[in-house]
């Protein structure tokens, strides 16, 4: 047991030094205001894949898709929250959200970068679906508003967005089975290859740790 949780800090601390000493050489990362993300002064190239934290659009207790954002003013937000964070820590009208319930997510973004991009989502420990201008690109659990017909979803994902200036982000999620709702974890938006990268090296983490505490 000795050896397993020394394995472990140790892959801790190794993780740690490596993204501290790459922040030196990355610039401040863009963040979302009013659900608007400008990455057209990020280098995706040499920079690497970004985390889509900010202020994303939010629609509490509403399971809002690409038509419903169609025509202009579209559907009034209930505030403008932060990614990722659970929405139990924010109030509407006076009142704090509860753990269970439903809400919709957007973000729109602005890019210049030539090729395409893919978006990586890694534990999402709730119910989603992701559309991208429009597209319906990746899904985990079953989402909905009633608690009878919804399951949560555990299954990382990553979606290839075609090339383009500008995306359209919309995200469902739904969550009855935790005390906390919302999108937790990071977001990632980069080159394909990067995110898949990323992916694996997720799994492999998580991989490593569950056969260290097995041991």
């Amino acid at each position: 047991r000795a050896l397993a949780m020394a394995m472990v800090l140790a892959a801790l601390v190794a993780a740690t030094g490596l993204s501290c000493a790459g922040a030196f050489d990355r610039p401040a990362p863009p963040r979302a205001e009013k659900g608007v993300l400008d990455l057209r002064q990020w280098n995706f190239e040499r920079d690497g894949p970004l985390p889509l934290k900010g202020e994303w659009d939010f629609y509490w207790q509403r399971l809002l898709g690409p038509g419903d954002f169609s025509s202009s003013p579209g559907p009034l937000r209930s505030g403008s929250f932060n990614v990722p964070d659970s929405w139990n820590h924010y109030a509407i009208d006076g009142k704090h959200l509860p753990g269970h319930g439903c809400a919709t997510y957007r973000l729109r973004v602005t890019s210049d970068y030539p090729g395409a991009l893919s978006l990586g989502a890694f534990h999402p420990n709730t119910a989603f679906r992701l559309w991208v201008n429009g597209r319906l690109l990746g899904r985990a659990g079953r989402v909905s508003a009633d608690p009878s017909l919804a399951s949560p979803g555990q299954v990382s994902r990553t979606v290839d967005m075609p090339p383009r200036e500008e995306a359209d982000i919309i995200i469902q999620v739904s969550n009855h089975s935790y005390t906390y709702g919302g999108i937790w974890n990071n977001l990632y938006i980069g080159r394909k290859e990067d995110i898949r990268r990323r992916r694996e090296n997720a799994l492999a983490y998580d991989m490593f740790l569950f056969g260290s505490l097995f041991i």
